[in-house]
């Protein structure tokens, strides 16, 4: 039989879990406008392709660039294809960063200068995670097919930002003594 004391330990974490449950979903609300009114931030947008574009041009690759186009030339068994790639507000990451920054301020228990430390050094890293994942994905349907480049973006690395993110939150609980 739980003592008094457990019970309310007990309801007390419940009601920390509620709070962050609300918080999380009051959170969410901008990113679903944002969504709706179809965001876009162009220099984000400028600066990843050209990132990309240099980063590939300066690894040896065909590639060309222009504001938020990559132009890509493969080897295919008809000849070469230009294919080009269009460097979206989907492709910047924001929507993984977004929920990153969203789990960090929700999240009880923590000083708000410890979310902001925190969220100094995640942002920045999830963003070059993003850069490394268009980078990688691009690199490989060089090498082994502009067919294959589906395969790498989304069953590799959409699933594989949610864990980071997820992974990285995980990491910041444990070094605040969350939980």
């Amino acid at each position: 039989m739980k003592t008094k004391k457990e019970i309310l330990k007990r309801r007390k974490k419940l009601l920390l879990i509620l709070w962050f449950l609300i918080k999380l979903n009051i959170l969410v609300i901008p990113l679903y406008v944002l969504l709706y009114l179809d965001f876009s931030f162009f220099p984000l947008q400028a600066f990843l392709t050209s990132l990309t574009g240099k980063t590939l041009q300066a690894l040896g690759y065909p590639v060309s660039f222009t504001s938020t186009n990559l132009f890509m030339l493969f080897n295919s068994p008809t000849g070469y294809l230009l294919v080009p790639f269009e460097m979206t507000m989907d492709c910047t990451g924001w929507k993984t960063m977004y929920a990153l920054a969203a789990l960090t301020i929700a999240t009880p228990k923590s000083k708000i200068k410890g979310k902001i430390k925190f969220l100094a050094i995640g942002l920045p890293f999830l963003f070059f995670l993003n850069f490394i994942r268009i980078l990688t994905t691009l690199m490989f349907s060089f090498h082994f097919g502009y067919q294959h480049l589906e395969v790498m973006h989304t069953f590799l690395w959409r699933e594989g930002l949610i864990f980071a993110v997820i992974f990285l939150w995980y990491l910041w609980l444990r070094r605040e003594n969350i939980i």
